[in-house]
């Protein structure tokens, strides 16, 4: 019989530090979403309430998409298969970006 055939995998806390590792990716993302709002919000309403919507929403979907890969990692552990994917990766990066776009149209327009 080979060495651990038969036996669950090691459940460990990687899926758990993984998730915390996402929320304070998302936890970081949202402050920069709150000051380059208020930044803008302070001279141009309107850019403010576009950057700021939008923000929001993808960050609802990076939150979502968190919870979601958590449960599909627990699973996958539980069947030994593989889990990742790049959707958080790409909502994080969306988000990364609208925050350079949005700070290029603060210093475009002062």
């Amino acid at each position: 019989m080979e060495p651990g055939a038969g036996q669950l995998p090691d459940r460990g806390a990687q899926n758990e530090r993984t998730q915390l590792a996402w929320t304070r990716t998302a936890a970081a993302l949202v402050v920069g979403l709150l000051l380059l709002s208020r930044l803008l919000l302070s001279r141009w309403v309107v850019a403010g309430l576009v950057f700021f919507v939008i923000g929001v929403g993808l960050l609802a979907v990076l939150a979502v998409g968190i919870r979601r890969r958590y449960a599909i990692s627990r699973r996958a552990l539980d069947r030994g298969t593989p889990h990742a994917d790049g959707g958080l990766i790409a909502i994080s990066a969306a988000v990364v970006v609208l925050l350079g776009v949005g700070e290029l149209v603060h210093l475009a327009l002062a």
